[in-house]
């Protein structure tokens, strides 16, 4: 047979092979995963909960049709694995969870130690690097059972919009499985996830202590803010870990100045006292000026941190009227609320001292005094870290003075 013949044969017979969908189903045949939640269970199990969406899309309760985009499962089983299998039991669709937008770890469950977790999730082709690793006060199946959102017909959506928010206030920090792996296998830095509850709508504030000289604002953890209606779902400040076990948090303001010395922080308002008139407040709005310049030296035998930091702000508010226009008054908010910030990084510094967790990662800058990646590997920072001392050098540009050139205050009758 001619040559061309038996290559045409060829071609066809591969063209019959190779056509087709052989392993392709349809979306229908699946169960897609929005969120897992994980507790602490009984006899060394999880207590797992599984976000399932309905596949109903944009036509949920709040169009009228009566059925809901996603609904939960919760399985008590001794792995993810195990989960799995036990779910494809009760769902007539196959478990699809490549779709997973986050992973919500009960507060419990971080404090005893989440590495035997994260080895499945790593390993398993569905769970991809870019979910949302999550922490929340209380137990996960409780968190996902109460979060309801108002405004987001899909519990997906929420999901992304409230965790890539964060570049808007900086009062929590965004981890996914990816950062939060290398993190944990660093010798240079502490992982970080970020931290979530469920306010009971009562309008009484739970501030973490009282506002500090300068600041009209107090801080906050989940749960804690005094308010009514919406989403009782809150995403604010940082749970902290040192290897897999959560050893504390940090606050809203703890955590935006983390994201400040991480050259992370896009912007923000902060609210100070007004320097000529404290029973005044004064609102900026913030943002990095230039990246962090983080210099580590050794001195008289300690490791000590030179940290320079720039931040421009906009006058958004002087209801004293006070003109911080003119450039002598505004030289005075300037370093006044250089001192709060600098204040605020002081506090968030000890405080992650005190729990041996670096969430800035300063570790990473520490490498430069070292000649090999031997050295570095050999390191334990997480000793090393409690000991480092830091120099401050905080400066605060007023660039912009909003819509206004020239403040005045109000005249009164006294003043006639």
């Amino acid at each position: 047979m001619d040559i061309r013949l038996k290559l045409a044969a060829c071609l066809l017979l591969l063209t019959v092979c190779t056509a087709g969908c052989n392993g392709g189903r349809e979306i229908d045949d699946f169960a897609y995963v929005v969120s897992v939640g994980i507790d602490p269970g009984p006899d060394n199990q999880s207590i797992i909960t599984y976000q399932i969406a309905t596949g109903q899309g944009q036509g949920g309760k709040e169009n009228g049709t009566g059925e809901a985009s996603t609904f939960l499962i919760t399985i008590v089983a001794p792995s993810l694995a195990e989960a799995r299998n036990l779910l494809n039991s009760v769902v007539a669709r196959t478990p699809n969870l490549s779709h997973t937008k986050a992973v919500i770890i009960g507060e419990d469950l971080a404090r005893q130690g989440i590495g035997d977790i994260l080895g499945p999730l790593l390993r398993f082709r569905e769970f991809r690097g870019s979910m949302f690793i999550t922490v929340t006060r209380g137990s996960a199946q409780e968190f996902m059972q109460k979060n309801k959102p108002s405004m987001e017909k899909l519990p997906s959506r929420w999901l992304e919009n409230s965790l890539t928010s964060r570049q808007d206030t900086g009062y929590f920090l965004a981890s996914n499985l990816h950062q939060f792996y290398t993190r944990l296998k660093s010798t240079s830095g502490a992982p970080y996830a970020t931290y979530m509850g469920i306010n009971p709508l009562d309008l009484q504030p739970k501030p973490v202590d009282n506002k500090d000289k300068g600041e009209e604002a107090v801080a906050y953890y989940p749960a804690g803010l005094g308010r009514e209606g919406g989403d009782p779902a809150e995403v604010i400040g940082t749970a902290v870990f040192v290897a897999d076990k959560m050893v504390g948090a940090l606050n809203n303001e703890e955590t935006r100045v983390v994201s400040i010395l991480s050259g992370d922080f896009v912007r923000g308002f902060i609210t100070v006292t007004d320097p000529l008139a404290p029973q005044h407040g004064i609102n900026v709005h913030l943002r990095l000026g230039q990246k962090p310049e983080i210099k580590p030296a050794w001195l008289e035998g300690r490791l000590v941190f030179t940290i320079k930091l720039l931040l421009e702000g906009e006058i958004t508010s002087i209801p004293s009227g006070i003109n911080y226009e003119n450039r002598e008054y505004g030289l005075l908010l300037e370093q006044h609320i250089a001192n709060v910030l600098t204040n605020q990084m002081e506090k968030m510094l000890a405080h992650t001292q005190e729990l041996g967790s670096d969430v800035v990662g300063f570790g990473l800058h520490a490498r430069n005094l070292f000649s090999n990646f031997s050295e570095v590997d050999q390191l334990n920072w997480y000793k090393i870290y409690p000991t480092v001392g830091f120099n401050l050098n905080v400066s605060v540009k007023t660039r912009r003075t909003g819509l206004m050139y020239k403040s005045s205050p109000i005249k009164t009758e006294a003043d006639e």
